[in-house]
């Protein structure tokens, strides 16, 4: 399936379905897309495409052991994705590099084996990122195959990284809950910067809610908060949960 200029889909069950973005100002609304078999990404935005709104749409994994990830991604461009629900997943939900996730809930990932599960990568930054009101449920389910490794993943693979924003999340599980640091095959290779962590609310990570190695000078973390007792986080490993 293309999409092209300006083109929109509402309402419409794309299950087993590839939606490839070919072209800007794309809008999929009140859509349903699987995991399928012989296809990485359920929706792909290539290179060039920029301005794609995904609104109250499902990403099901429907739990298959398949290399499909991220279930939605936008390579090179800005995305704004609402009210969408991503669940049973093989492993990451959303690649960014651009634009805004929020209010969108994430439940269940790890059923790849040998997932490097996260429900948010940025890879590097195009233009600023927000990511804000989420709830995220990742930790393992019962009959995943690992441990989904952070719900939010801002590491520079790929390119430089500024200008991220993460705040008012609800998150539950995970390796380390979130990560915010260079890549330690990459380390000086690419620049990251003015990332703000703030006000979100952690808990039941396997070993803290933030990745303590690698971390820029600059990040901010501040007033996160453990989800049940409401206690301060702060930036050191914290085994206990």
């Amino acid at each position: 399936m293309l999409m092209g200029e300006g083109a929109s889909l509402e309402g419409i069950d794309c299950s087993d379905c590839y939606v490839s973005i070919h072209a800007s100002n794309v809008a999929l609304r009140n859509c349903r897309f699987t995991a399928t078999e012989g296809v990485a990404v359920a929706v792909d935005g290539l290179d060039g495409v920029t301005n794609v709104t995904v609104e109250n749409c499902q990403f099901d994994g429907l739990k298959k052991n398949i290399p499909a990830q991220p279930m939605l991604r936008v390579r090179a461009g800005v995305m704004h994705v609402r009210g969408c629900v991503f669940e049973n997943l093989p492993s990451d939900a959303i690649t960014m590099v651009g634009g805004i996730v929020e209010k969108c809930l994430f439940r269940g990932s790890g059923y790849l084996d040998e997932a490097h599960a996260d429900a948010i990568w940025v890879p590097r930054t195009v233009a600023p990122v927000i990511i804000r009101d989420n709830e995220v449920e990742w930790r393992k389910p019962v009959d995943a195959r690992v441990i989904p490794n952070t719900a939010f993943q801002i590491v520079p693979t790929t390119g430089d990284i500024y200008d991220v924003l993460i705040e008012r999340n609800r998150c539950r599980g995970g390796s380390y809950t979130i990560q915010v640091s260079e890549h330690p095959s990459r380390l000086g290779k690419f620049k990251m910067g003015r990332v703000i962590v703030r006000n979100n609310m952690l808990s039941d990570w396997l070993y803290g809610p933030l990745y303590p190695k690698y971390v820029p000078a600059d990040l901010v973390f501040e007033e996160n908060r453990h989800l049940e007792r409401g206690s301060l986080l702060s930036r050191a490993p914290q085994i206990a949960r």
